[in-house]
This record gives C-alpha cells, structure tokens and sequence, in this order.
C-alpha cells in the first residue's frame, strides 16, 4: 500500500536521491520541522541548498522543494547565459515549471498524477492551461 505521504527522514532522504539521480545532481540537506507542518521551504546555500520540511510532509510538497532545489542547480549552470541575455527565471517560472514536472514524472510516473489543486494557484492555472493546450492541438490533428 502507498501513502501520499512521507514516513519519516529517511524516506524524504530516499525519494530525494531518487529524483535528484534524474538531473545528475546532489541531493539537498534537510532541516526538519514538526511532524504535521503543511509548509515546506528552499533554502538556497552556495552549491547545496536545504530544504526546511517536516518528517511526514506531503510527497507533492517534498517534489515541489525539490524542484526548487535542481531549478536552483541549474540557474547555477546556466546564471551566465541567462543574465547575458536578460533572462530571469526565478521563483516559479518555467525552468523550475519543468524540474517540478521532471520530478513528477519520476515519483508518480506522469506529471499528471501531481496534484496540481494543491499548490499554488499560479501552478495551478499554468497545468489547468497546459492540459487546454494540448488537448486542444490533440483535437485539432
């Protein structure tokens, strides 16, 4: 039987390296906070960012702190070229959008299995007008 939700440190630890394998990247530190705590949080630090999240979060919190944490990477890899030429994509733009659907994808094996309802309300907008627009163009040929 699965649960929607994390079992304890050592389980954020796992499904972490899970999805961090996908990108090529480390998997972040932990600071935990209380049992129940419905808020997550990334905390970029130089190369290896923390994420502030309880034991027994929600998998779909846990994702979204991760996808903060490889979009985080790759600002990293790519800061140069993107200011160069007047890109920002912080917060919750397009590059973090992939990296949480990436992420998605490898724990519940299609981004439409994310519970999209529960983030937040931009996120939410963005997947409801993606899914318009793919069906659409579907529709269309």
């Amino acid at each position: 039987m699965t649960t929607n939700r994390c079992r304890g440190p050592d389980d954020v630890r796992l499904i972490a390296r899970l999805v961090c394998s996908e990108f090529h990247v480390r998997p972040p530190a932990f600071e935990w906070r209380r049992p129940g705590s419905r808020t997550g949080r990334y905390l970029p630090h130089q190369r290896l960012g923390t994420i502030l999240i309880a034991p027994d979060a929600p998998h779909w919190l846990l994702l979204h702190e991760l996808a903060h944490h490889l979009h985080q990477h790759e600002m990293t890899e790519r800061a140069v070229a993107s200011l160069t030429r007047g890109g920002d994509d912080t917060g919750h733009g397009p590059n973090f959008r992939s990296c949480l659907m990436v992420a998605a994808r490898v724990w519940y094996g299609d981004e439409a299995r994310y519970p999209w309802y529960a983030d937040y309300p931009a996120l939410r907008r963005w997947w409801e007008h993606e899914q318009r627009t793919r069906f659409s163009v579907l529709e269309e040929n």
